[in-house]
Parts: C-alpha cells; structure tokens; sequence
C-alpha cells in the first residue's frame, strides 16, 4: 500500500505510516488484492502495507510518528499496522531491528509471542520451525507468549518456542 497520487488523496488511506530510506537486493510491497511490486527508496507506505525480502533483500524504513528506523533484514515478511494507538508491526518471519533516538513503546506482534519495546535498541527474530528470539541492546523489551510474560533488559534475550512460555 503505497501514497496516492494527489488526485485520490482526497478519499484515500492516511500513508504517513512509514516512508522507504533504503532498499537492497529484492523487496516487494505486497498489496491485499496479491499483486506485489518492487520497494524503491522514497516510497511511502500506508498502515497495512506488507513488505517482503527475498534472500539478498534488506530495507530501512523510518515511522515518522515515532522516530524510529526499522530495518527488515533478508527472508522477512512484515506488515505495518496504523500508527494509533501506538506504533506496531507484525512480524510474520525474519529479523526485524528497532532503533529509536527516543525512548518510545513500539510492538511487534508475531504468531509465537509479542514483543513491547520500551526503548531505543532491540531486535526480534522470528523462525517459523523453532519460534522467536527478542534480544536487547539498549532499553526493556516485555515478551509475552503462552500466558506468561518476561522482562528482558539490555543485554539480555529472551526465547518462546511454538506455543511454549517465553523464558530467558
């Protein structure tokens, strides 16, 4: 889901969600409809837009609302929700690493456990078979999975296999 032209801006979505700052290798934008075309530097993305990387893909993108720089690491799918009431993605597979200049609340939503960062640093790895890895550098990430909650704090990680607790 890409910005409109200025024609259609009047009826269309709000795509201040997040804009394109570098692409490398293989990135698609997926729309809902299944088509996908290539990401290219510059773009802006709606909430809703679903990014993928293929095996040389990476991108960086900056979510002005919060400040922040996402980068979407090789064989990763995402999806970039609205930025309201807090900005949060969802991370289907791959490594998705969060820097902010700010100490901001972010989340990523994953099929095996979510991950609150509170913070400026953090990375959070999701492999379908094994399940997800939340890792910090600077700041607290909260991961929750399975009814059960961990507090991971700089320089810590923490681990949730398909359908297990996280732990440390």
């Amino acid at each position: 889901v890409l910005a409109p032209s200025a024609a259609a801006a009047q009826t269309a979505p709000d795509c201040r969600a997040a804009s394109v700052i570098s692409v490398e290798g293989t990135v698609q934008v997926l729309a809902a409809d299944g088509t996908s075309r290539p990401l290219r530097q510059g773009d802006r993305l709606c909430a809703g837009a679903r990014l993928r990387t293929g095996a040389d893909g990476r991108t960086a993108l900056r979510l002005p609302e919060a400040d922040t720089v996402l980068r979407l690491d090789r064989n990763s799918e995402t999806r970039l929700r609205p930025p309201e009431p807090a900005p949060a993605v969802d991370l289907d597979r791959g490594i998705l690493h969060f820097i902010s200049s700010t100490s901001i609340s972010f989340t990523v939503f994953t099929r095996f456990v979510t991950a609150g960062i509170d913070g400026t640093e953090a990375v959070v790895h999701v492999d379908l078979a094994a399940g997800a890895v939340a890792a910090v550098r600077e700041g607290r990430v909260r991961v929750s999975a399975a009814g059960d909650q961990v507090s991971v704090v700089a320089g810590a990680t923490a681990f949730a296999a398909p359908g297990g607790p996280p732990r440390l």
